[in-house]
């Protein structure tokens, strides 16, 4: 191997990881996540800790890819428990990543049918408005400017599909009366 191919292959593997950090640094914006330096192998490596319903889902970042994780704490304390390796390897969190992904798919159908519930029935969209204050959930002040396509995926993942479908039952049964 020549050092002109060696330089080539460390740059496509350099992008590899960069294009992996991207989805990865997304995905910290959804479950709860910190990073510390506390490999003991590898001390000078960013060790990512990503709590998913899942289980722990744990990444080394390389410092090139910081940039993309400025939002997830840096933990000091090697001792704090969010930082604390399960000991869970790559199949291991190759199936949590699976499990998740059938969660979102479930979780995706279930919205659609809930859309598809309201449309059917041309619910105004007003009428989720009063769940969303009534639930006091108003940290997303523009839903109340939004139709079901927005309403609906936000209510489902604050009460759940049961719950909301009820509350789209009733919507449709006042409409009727």
């Amino acid at each position: 191997m020549t050092a002109a191919s060696s330089n080539k292959d460390s740059a496509v593997i350099r992008a590899l990881y960069r294009d992996r950090a991207h989805p990865i640094a997304l995905l910290t914006t959804v479950y709860p996540a910190v990073r510390a330096y506390n490999d003991p192998k590898e001390p000078t490596r960013s060790v990512l800790y990503m709590a998913t319903p899942e289980g722990l889902i744990t990444y080394h970042i390389d410092e090139a890819d910081l940039d993309l994780f400025a939002h997830v704490e840096l933990i000091q304390d090697h001792h704090d428990h969010r930082v604390q390796w399960d000991r869970a390897g790559k199949d291991v969190v190759h199936q949590r990543f699976q499990r998740l992904i059938t969660r979102a798919v479930a979780d995706a159908a279930a919205i659609r049918r809930l859309q598809d519930l309201a449309h059917a029935h041309e619910l105004d969209p007003a009428v989720l408005v009063g769940v969303v204050d009534d639930h006091q959930l108003h940290e997303l002040s523009e839903m109340h400017n939004a139709g079901f396509t927005a309403q609906i995926p936000y209510l489902y993942a604050r009460i759940g599909e049961a719950a909301l479908a009820q509350l789209l039952v009733e919507a449709v049964t006042a409409g009727a009366a």
